[in-house]
């Protein structure tokens, strides 16, 4: 039932343009770290482009080591507090995978660029991946 529901929502989203991507992704390790154990899915189609952790315009060497140290961060923590983090991003779309992935790297979760078409899917093999070590 939970599966289903989840599904129904990720279909029902609709892309408006800006990615706080970097702040949703700081609550929701915050919010999972009070379950060790949690698992945290990180669902995008576009570039980290607003607040925190922004990837977008990143003109000089102290910005992009700055977006880097952030989710490098990210990760450490989520690891540090049991909270396994995943990234599941669209095939053809731009939102850094290397720096993006690395919280999942640090956290035992996975990377999967799926075709728009299979997101559902992913997120039933991602859920049924057990977690083998946080």
């Amino acid at each position: 039932e939970c599966r289903k529901d989840l599904s129904r929502k990720i279909f029902s989203l609709e892309e408006n343009g800006q990615t706080a991507l970097g702040p949703a992704l700081l609550l929701s390790v915050f919010l999972a770290a009070r379950v060790p154990g949690s698992r945290v899915i990180i669902c995008t189609d576009g570039l980290a482009n607003k607040g925190v952790g922004s990837l977008d315009g990143l003109k000089t060497d102290e910005a992009f080591a700055s977006a880097q140290v952030f989710y490098k961060d990210l990760g450490d923590i989520a690891m540090e507090n049991g909270v396994t983090v995943s990234l599941v991003t669209i095939r053809g779309t731009e939102c850094r995978v290397l720096e993006l992935g690395q919280v999942a790297d640090r956290t035992g979760g996975t990377v999967n660029i799926v075709d728009p078409h299979t997101v559902a899917t992913e997120f039933g093999n991602i859920l049924a991946n057990p977690i083998i070590a946080t």
